[in-house]
């Protein structure tokens, strides 16, 4: 039986979009871009009008995502840091609390090079379950995402949005409750290259 604890504690999912500021959503007010799933998790969900980082920059808003610390007290001060070993993160912490950690995407967090690469099992901040890469920005019709053998990338087929979220989803299938999921993007950071479908939609569409 499980402990009634279980039944008590929420099952999280966090979806990290890379450069998605609020001006390129509809549901922020944006008539000119489409945006239905987002739209409609946005209106079963809260919507905050007013948010704040403290660095609007890749890595180091990661950093302080996972650590709950300023950029200043853990050093991670702009792209290619990676976070300290003597940091405690937001990870270790669920794990403590019998939670069931994953991670998908992009990390950004390791340190160099900044490639598209495996993350050591050492620089993935406590997460038990995690299928990444380190960083790039290049073709997203040519995305890679290792899990626990460096030598051999999982496949991507299609657009890497689509590939990451299948995968993303057969983490979901696999996780025991309560878990935390964090789901990061690599688009719409550019270069923008949608598929052809997406592409027509807006072809003739004023975009600001």
């Amino acid at each position: 039986m499980k402990d009634d604890m279980d039944t008590q504690r929420p099952n999280l999912i966090f979806i990290l979009p890379d450069q998605c500021g609020a001006t390129a959503l509809r549901c922020y007010g944006n008539s000119d871009v489409r945006t239905p799933n987002l739209d409609r998790l946005a209106q079963e969900s809260v919507v905050f009008d007013r948010a704040y980082t403290a660095s609007p920059v890749c890595t180091p808003f990661r950093g302080t995502l996972f650590t709950g610390r300023y950029p200043t007290q853990t050093g991670v001060l702009k792209n290619g840091y990676r976070i300290p070993h003597e940091e405690v993160t937001l990870a270790e912490l669920f794990n403590r609390g019998g939670y069931h950690t994953a991670y998908v995407g992009k990390w950004h967090l390791s340190g160099p090079p900044g490639a598209n690469r495996w993350i050591p099992a050492q620089e993935r901040a406590g997460f038990e379950t995690f299928i990444g890469w380190e960083s790039h920005h290049v073709d997203h019709w040519k995305g890679r995402i290792w899990a626990d053998d460096p030598d051999h990338p999982l496949p991507m087929p299609g657009h890497e949005t689509d590939a990451l979220t299948d995968i993303a989803l057969g983490v979901l299938e696999r996780l025991e409750s309560p878990f935390c999921l964090f789901i990061a993007y690599q688009s719409p950071h550019p270069p923008c290259e949608p598929p052809q479908a997406f592409r027509e939609f807006y072809q003739d569409r004023p975009l600001q």
